[in-house]
């Protein structure tokens, strides 16, 4: 099973899917009665869902729910490492929810940043870290 697989079931189940999850507990602290089930079917009714479960067009265009763009969900994985930060951002690829980048620039950059007399301490030894772990990888996908 692929990640999309995997993202497909959690939309449509409704215990599983995180947008129904926080509406219902939200909800739960006005409406004691309320039920997931419930919660899924009026997001569902009002638009905010389409039938399988996914967050409408709609329902971001009018600030419900958050839903960054590709560039917008780039530069908030470069923001986590100092190191994919000095990548560009054509560097990446998004697809679906996942985005994965050019390994081979990755470990360039490393090399230059291990190289740098000049390069920050801590910049070097998780520089280090990195060549480490990404030693042999031909490409890296992450998840936000």
């Amino acid at each position: 099973m692929n990640k999309k697989d995997i993202a497909e079931r959690f939309k449509q189940d409704p215990n599983r899917n995180p947008l129904v999850r926080s509406a219902y507990e939200m909800l739960k602290k006005e409406d004691s009665s309320v039920t997931i089930q419930k919660v899924f079917s009026m997001l569902k009714r009002e638009g905010v869902l389409d039938k399988n479960g996914n967050v409408t067009q709609w329902a971001i265009d009018e600030g419900l729910v958050y839903a960054p763009t590709d560039e917008k969900r780039i530069k908030e994985l470069k923001a986590k490492d100092p190191i994919l930060s000095l990548l560009d951002d054509e560097d990446f690829t998004v697809e679906g929810d996942a985005i994965s980048f050019n390994i081979a620039k990755y470990n360039a950059v490393i090399r230059q940043i291990i190289n740098d007399p000049n390069a920050d301490i801590a910049l070097k030894q998780l520089a280090r870290n990195k060549s480490r772990e990404f030693k042999n990888a031909e490409r890296i996908d992450t998840n936000d």
